[in-house]
């Protein structure tokens, strides 16, 4: 932290004082913002912030973009379906775009897994659509990375569409 001159009246160069004083805050400031969040202007800010409620963070906006890390791939889910997963931050999308090739049974456990990186907190239920049926059709995906399917029997080659998402814990997917 800068020393500042302390400034008395009748002061002998009491205004170049002053000014010196100025100056060196500004240096101060200019230097200590680099290793600080800057109020305007492009930044990359790593590491886990924390926001309070107390009264002077009240007034906080954000605007223009937020980038956050990105990751997507798809993955066998059974039956001849796959679906592809989105991450953003901790946030998993699943599409579900495509067709079975065998018949869908109820309360089958297929064998494949959820990838490392986009497996949910808790079960969650990823309900989807079958094309031209009214079905109760839905997946479990489990924090394990296990799949089972719980819904009612769907036909070979019906068509599912559907967009679900959950958050994750997971440390960041490898490729």
């Amino acid at each position: 932290m800068t020393t500042l001159t302390k400034i008395t009246r009748g002061m002998q160069n009491g205004a170049e004082t002053i000014n010196d004083n100025f100056d060196a805050l500004n240096e101060e400031v200019k230097t200590a913002s680099d290793g600080a969040v800057k109020l305007s202007g492009d930044q990359t800010v790593a590491g886990k912030k924390t926001f309070s409620d107390d009264a002077s963070f009240k007034n906080i906006s954000v605007s223009g973009d937020i980038n956050q890390r990105y990751a997507t791939t798809s993955f066998e889910i059974g039956y001849g379906l796959s679906v592809t997963a989105k991450r953003v931050g901790s946030l998993v999308t699943i599409t579900f775009r495509g067709s079975n090739t065998t018949q869908l049974g109820e309360n089958a456990k297929p064998t494949e897994k959820i990838p490392a990186g986009y497996r949910p907190i808790e079960a969650e239920s990823i309900d989807f659509l079958v094309t031209g049926r009214h079905l109760d059709t839905y997946y479990y995906f489990n924090p394990d990375g296990s799949i089972s399917y719980n819904g009612e029997m769907v036909p070979v080659n019906s068509f599912f569409r559907g967009v679900r998402s959950y958050f994750t814990k997971d440390a960041w997917p490898t490729a």
